[in-house]
């Protein structure tokens, strides 16, 4: 199994969403992790919420910002 780091500057929200797509679509496959260089120690609410309702959401995330 291998591991996945994403990094940004905050640790909100892309690391968060990248992270939590590779556990629930690939856990078989690879451990995901996500840190910032500057992270704010909290999960910002509204990317909470995005993750509870589109648990089963499969997206592409290269290209999107925030």
């Amino acid at each position: 199994m291998k591991n996945i780091l994403f990094v940004c500057t905050g640790n909100s929200p892309r690391g968060i969403i990248a992270e939590n797509i590779i556990k629930n679509e690939y856990s078989n496959m690879f451990k995901a992790y996500s840190a910032g260089n500057n992270p704010s120690g909290k999960i910002n609410e509204d990317i909470n919420k995005f993750l509870e309702k589109n648990k089963n959401l499969i997206f592409l995330i290269i290209g999107l910002k925030f």
